[in-house]
């Protein structure tokens, strides 16, 4: 256990955070995604530890499922049978970033999964699941965080496990005494209302709006119905001239969207302001960056590119 117990700093805890699975009404419980979210960038976890001061206890109000053709880590967790036998992918186990068998390498020492195999509980109080550290799966994913449990059980699931990994310098960190319970459990999802795939069920953003402004090169004009001057802009002023009558009936909507796609301005234009030769001014404090202008008439649709100095 040596191997497990050197000591780290680093600037901020991790913290853990419980996703709740749709499993589609699975007889077996609701199951329950836990993972580990990192406070600072370029994290790495390598072992999830217990010993005689810090015990790792996991445990559940009821019962944990566990699939006969499951294990205790997700290396028995193989896509290809999920098809032909769906309750495996609700399996509880224990893991490092790894949701499945494929590019999985978990090793452990000093572990009994008797108990927590036959339903029950886990507890270790000298051992550790863990992989190397060359191997992918001790980083974090896009949002900063990695999976290192799934439970599924008809009960309130809970808690208290040791990590160490290393830091983005490359030394060791530890943190000990991370607790979770199922009672907390979060719906992963797009949080932001301006986005494409905006969930109204979500607590938790998990990093997957989608702000993509979705035009192809075949729905823009080949002729410009408006010009920006100048451009870039120094200030927040964004000074926007009609080369050509659009529409005589009909208004006109003005979009504004930094380089992730995001959604900045949503402004509509009355039809009486889309005459050749108008102009119109829109003041917004921008970051520096380059942004896309979009404008919308009916089917007519243009954007240029905005460059804030």
């Amino acid at each position: 256990m040596a191997l497990f117990i050197a000591l780290g700093m680093y600037s901020q805890s991790p913290y853990l955070v419980v996703e709740s699975v749709d499993n589609d009404s699975f007889e077996g419980g609701n199951t329950y995604k836990v993972y580990l979210q990192f406070t600072d960038e370029d994290q790495s976890l390598h072992a999830i530890f217990g010993d005689v001061n810090d015990q790792i206890q996991i445990q559940t109000t009821t019962s944990f499922y566990q699939d006969e053709l499951g294990s205790a880590t997700s290396m028995s967790m193989n896509p290809n049978a999920f098809d032909q036998f769906p309750s495996l992918q609700y399996d509880s186990y224990v893991t490092i970033g790894a949701s499945t068998s494929e590019e999985n390498d978990i090793w452990n020492v000093g572990v009994d999964f008797e108990n927590f195999e036959s339903n029950s509980i886990l507890n270790i109080d000298n051992g550790a699941w863990f992989v190397l550290p060359d191997v992918q799966q001790t980083s974090a994913d896009e949002t900063n965080k990695i999976l290192i449990l799934q439970l599924t059980t008809s009960g309130v699931a809970s808690g208290n496990l040791n990590f160490q990994g290393r830091d983005a310098y490359g030394d060791m960190w530890q943190e000990r005494n991370l607790t979770f319970t199922s009672d907390d459990a979060q719906v992963f999802g797009c949080t932001d209302d301006t986005a494409n795939n905006y969930n109204a069920e979500a607590t938790y953003d998990n990093g997957t709006c989608d702000f993509s402004v979705g035009i192809s090169d075949e729905d823009l004009m080949e002729d410009d119905i408006f010009q920006i001057y100048p451009n870039p802009i120094s200030d927040g002023v964004i000074s926007i001239t009609f080369t050509s009558k659009i529409s005589n009936n009909t208004d006109a909507v003005l979009n504004l969207y930094d380089q992730s796609g995001k959604l900045i301005i949503d402004q509509s234009i009355n039809s009486e302001q889309l005459n050749a030769g108008a102009k119109i001014e829109i003041n917004r404090e921008l970051a520096p960056g380059v942004y896309t202008l979009q404008l919308r008439a009916d089917e007519l649709v243009q954007q240029h590119r905005l460059v804030k100095e």
